[in-house]
C-alpha cells in the first residue's frame, strides 16, 4: 500500500506542477507586449515554486524514487529551474544515472545539458536552445560548441537535424 501511495504522490504532484508550468507558458506566448512582463513575473514565481516542491519530493523520497515514479514531465520542471543552476546540474547527473529506469528520454537530457551550458555562459552541444534573431525575424540556435558535429550529436539522442529543427520551429513560432 505504501508503494502505491508513493508512486501516486510523486506522479500526481509532478503532473500538477507541469500543468501549471505549461499553462503559464501558453499564457505568455498569447500575451500582448503589455502583459508579457507581468506574465514573465508569474512564470518565474511558478518556476521557483515548482523547483522548491520538486526539491521537497527529492528530499523525502530521493532522486531515484522521484525520477522512477514520475513521468517525463519531471524534465519540464528541471528545465525551467534556470534560477537554480546548481539544482539543474545535480538533476542532470541524476537523470543520466536513472534514465534507464525512467521515462525521461535521451533528447530531454541533451536539452538540459544545453540549458545548463547556456546558464554557465558556454556554447551548447546539441543546439536545442534557440534565440530570436529580430533582424531576420527568425529563430536561431544559441552558439554551438561544434557546428560540424551538431547533427551527429543530435542523431545520437533521437533529435532531427538542426536545420530541420530550426525550420520547423520557425514555421510553428513565427517572429512578428
Amino acid at each position: 500500500m505504501r508503494i502505491i501511495y508513493l508512486m501516486h504522490d510523486i506522479s500526481s504532484t509532478i503532473q500538477m506542477m507541469a500543468t501549471r508550468d505549461k499553462e503559464v507558458r501558453q499564457h505568455f506566448s498569447n500575451a500582448t507586449n503589455l502583459n508579457k512582463y507581468e506574465t514573465k513575473q508569474v512564470m518565474r514565481k511558478i518556476d521557483a515554486s515548482n523547483t522548491l516542491k520538486l526539491k521537497a519530493l527529492i528530499a523525502r523520497f530521493g532522486w531515484g524514487e522521484t525520477i522512477r515514479n514520475s513521468n517525463e514531465t519531471i524534465w519540464t520542471i528541471i528545465q525551467h529551474a534556470d534560477h537554480d543552476l546548481r539544482f539543474q546540474q545535480r538533476a542532470y547527473k541524476a537523470l543520466r544515472r536513472y534514465s534507464s529506469e525512467s521515462s525521461v528520454k535521451p533528447w530531454q537530457i541533451a536539452s538540459l545539458y544545453d540549458r545548463i551550458a547556456l546558464n554557465l555562459g558556454r556554447p551548447q552541444k546539441y543546439g536545442t536552445q534557440l534565440t530570436k534573431d529580430h533582424k531576420n525575424k527568425k529563430w536561431q540556435p544559441w552558439p554551438l560548441k561544434d557546428n560540424s558535429s551538431v547533427d551527429i550529436y543530435r542523431e545520437a539522442v533521437g533529435l532531427e537535424p538542426i536545420k530541420q529543427y530550426i525550420d520547423n520551429f520557425n514555421s510553428i513560432h513565427p517572429i512578428k
